[in-house]
C-alpha cells in the first residue's frame, strides 16, 4: 500500500504541479486509514476536508463554479419586440469551424442547414460532423439513434436556399473582413427583416461587416471557440449598430444550445482573444530573444496553465496566430509585434500541428514526449538570451495579460470583473485555482503589479504601458473587485478607423 500510495501521489503531482490539494489529500486519508477504525477513519476525511476547504485553491474553484452560474442568466435589457423563436439555422462555410458548430446544434433538436459554395468543401464538413458523432457515441454521449438523428437533421446546400422568419444564419467562412462583408450584403438583400445574422470572427469588427448592409441591426456576433464541442464558452457580441432584440435572440439561442456567455463590446480581439494574444505574442518574443522552448512553456505550466504557450501555438496554427496578432497590432498599436521569426516559420510551412511542426514535431506513438523542433530554433542563429529565471519570464507573460484584462474594463469590453475572470478560465483554461486573471491581481496587490508593468514598460518599451485604470486603482489602493469609478473612454470609432480595407 505504500508503494502503491508513493506512486499515486508521484503522478498526481506530475498532472498537477502541487496546485490541486484536494487529490493529494484524499490520496494520504486513504493511505492512512487502510489500518483504522471507521469512525477513525472518517474523523480523518473530515478533518482533512476541513482543512481544504479553507485554502484559496478551494474558495477560487467554488467561485468559478457560481460564475458559470452566473453566465448561465446574462440578458441585455430592451424593450424591443422580441424577434421569433429560432428554429433553423444556417451555417455559412463548412470548414473546420463550420463543421462544428453544425454537429453541436444538431446534436441539440437544431434543424441546420450547412452551406458552401465548394461541393469539396461541404463534403468535408460533413465529414466533420460524421466524425465528431462517432466520438460521441464511443464515449457514451449520443447513443447511436441520436447520432443518426443529428446527422439526419443537417442538411447540406450548395446552392441559395430561402431564409425565413425564425431562421438565423451563421457565418462561418474564411476570416477575410472584404468576403464577410459580400456575403452580409447578399444575405441582407434576400432575407426578411425578422431574420437575426450573426459571424463567427475572432477579431475582426462586426461594424465594419455590416457597412454595405442597409438593415445593419440584424448583425451581431457568436465567437465559438474551437473545437465547439469540448469549450463551453461563447463571446455574444453587441456592436454599435447591433439592435438589442438580435442581441437579446443571441443570448437566448446560446443558453438553448447549452453553452455559457460573455457579452463582449465590438472592439478588437473582443474579450479572450484580447487578452490571450498579447501573451501568445510575449512568449514568441521571449523565443526569439533567445530562451529555450522547454523553459517559456514550462514556466506557465509551472503557474497552472494547461498547456505552455508555444504549445498552444501550434494547437491554433502559426499561420491563423499571426494573422490575428498582426489584426490586433492593427487595430491596437501599442500592442506588441509578432517576432519576424515567426513568419519566418510560417514561410517554411513550419503551421503547428496541423502541419507536422511548429515549435514541436508531431506525428510520433500516441503518449510520448513531444520534442522540440530544432529546425525552428536554428532560425536564430545562435542568439544569446538574456539570464531571466522562470519566474521572471511568468511573470513578464502574465502581466500582459492582467493589463490587458484591466483595459477590457477600463474600455468597456465587458461591464464586470466577474466577465473577464470567467471568460478567460473558460475560454482559454486560464488556472482555475487562482480565480482568473483581476482575482490573481488583486491577490498579488494592484500596487505590485502596477509598479512590475511600469518596470517593464521602462525597460521594454510600449507594449507594457500600464492601464490608467489599473495605475488609479493601485494609488488609491482599491481592487478590481473592490473597484472605483471607471472612466470609459470613447472608442466608438476604432473599427472603423483602423480597419484594413
Amino acid at each position: 500500500s505504500t508503494l502503491a500510495c508513493k506512486r499515486a501521489l508521484r503522478e498526481v503531482k506530475k498532472k498537477t504541479r502541487g496546485h490541486y490539494p484536494a487529490p493529494l489529500a484524499a490520496i494520504k486519508v486513504m493511505s492512512k486509514s487502510i489500518h483504522l477504525s471507521l469512525e477513525r477513519a472518517m474523523k480523518l476525511e473530515r478533518e482533512a476536508f476541513a482543512g481544504l476547504a479553507k485554502t484559496s485553491a478551494a474558495r477560487n474553484l467554488v467561485r468559478y463554479f457560481f460564475l458559470r452560474e452566473r453566465a448561465k442568466k446574462i440578458n441585455f435589457p430592451t424593450n424591443a419586440k422580441a424577434l421569433p423563436e429560432i428554429r433553423r439555422v444556417h451555417v455559412v462555410g463548412a470548414g473546420k469551424m463550420g463543421g462544428g458548430i453544425a454537429q453541436w446544434l444538431a446534436s441539440r433538436g437544431i434543424e441546420v442547414a450547412l452551406s458552401d459554395l465548394s461541393p469539396d468543401a461541404l463534403a468535408l464538413g460533413l465529414s466533420t460532423v460524421d466524425d465528431l458523432l462517432g466520438k460521441a457515441r464511443i464515449r457514451g454521449i449520443l447513443t447511436n439513434v441520436e447520432a443518426r438523428e443529428a446527422m439526419d437533421r443537417i442538411t447540406p446546400v450548395c446552392e441559395k436556399i430561402p431564409l425565413r422568419e425564425g431562421d438565423l444564419v451563421i457565418e462561418a467562412i474564411v476570416e477575410r473582413i472584404g468576403a464577410k462583408r459580400s456575403l452580409f450584403a447578399e444575405l441582407d438583400e434576400r432575407a426578411p427583416k425578422g431574420v437575426p445574422f450573426a459571424t463567427n470572427t475572432s477579431s475582426l469588427s462586426v461594424d465594419s461587416m455590416s457597412v454595405a448592409m442597409k438593415n445593419h441591426g440584424r448583425l451581431g456576433g457568436l465567437h465559438f471557440f474551437n473545437p465547439v464541442h469540448r469549450m463551453e464558452l461563447i463571446e455574444v457580441i453587441r456592436a454599435k449598430r447591433t439592435d438589442p432584440a438580435v442581441t437579446q435572440a443571441l443570448l437566448d439561442f446560446v443558453r438553448r444550445i447549452g453553452k455559457r456567455v460573455v457579452l463582449c463590446k465590438d472592439s478588437p480581439g473582443f474579450l479572450v482573444n484580447r487578452i490571450l494574444v498579447p501573451y501568445l505574442v510575449e512568449a514568441a518574443i521571449l523565443w526569439e530573444n533567445g530562451h529555450a522552448i522547454e523553459e517559456i512553456d514550462g514556466a506557465m505550466l509551472d503557474f497552472g496553465m494547461p498547456m505552455g504557450p508555444l504549445r498552444l501555438l501550434d494547437e491554433i496554427g502559426l499561420d491563423v496566430s499571426a494573422h490575428v496578432a498582426n489584426e490586433l497590432k492593427f487595430r491596437l498599436p501599442r500592442l506588441g509585434s509578432p517576432p519576424k521569426l515567426l513568419e519566418q516559420l510560417v514561410e517554411r510551412d513550419f503551421l503547428g500541428r496541423k502541419a507536422g511542426a511548429g515549435f514541436y514535431r508531431y506525428g510520433g506513438k500516441k503518449g510520448s514526449k513531444l520534442k522540440v523542433n530544432e529546425e525552428a530554433n536554428d532560425l536564430r542563429k545562435r542568439v544569446k538570451p538574456e539570464r531571466m529565471s522562470r519566474g521572471e519570464m511568468v511573470e513578464r507573460m502574465t502581466l500582459v495579460m492582467l493589463n490587458e484584462s484591466a483595459r477590457c474594463l477600463e474600455e468597456g469590453v465587458v461591464e464586470n470583473p466577474e466577465d473577464v475572470d470567467f471568460g478567460m478560465i473558460a475560454g482559454t483554461g486560464w488556472a482555475p485555482f487562482r480565480g482568473g486573471p483581476l482575482r490573481y491581481a488583486d491577490t498579488l496587490g494592484l500596487t505590485e503589479v502596477s509598479l512590475g508593468m511600469e518596470k517593464l514598460h521602462r525597460k521594454e518599451g510600449e507594449r507594457f504601458e500600464p492601464s490608467k485604470f489599473l495605475v488609479n486603482l493601485a494609488r488609491y489602493n482599491e481592487t478590481f473587485y473592490g473597484g472605483i469609478k471607471r472612466t470609459v473612454p470613447d472608442f466608438s470609432s476604432i473599427n472603423e478607423e483602423r480597419i484594413k480595407p
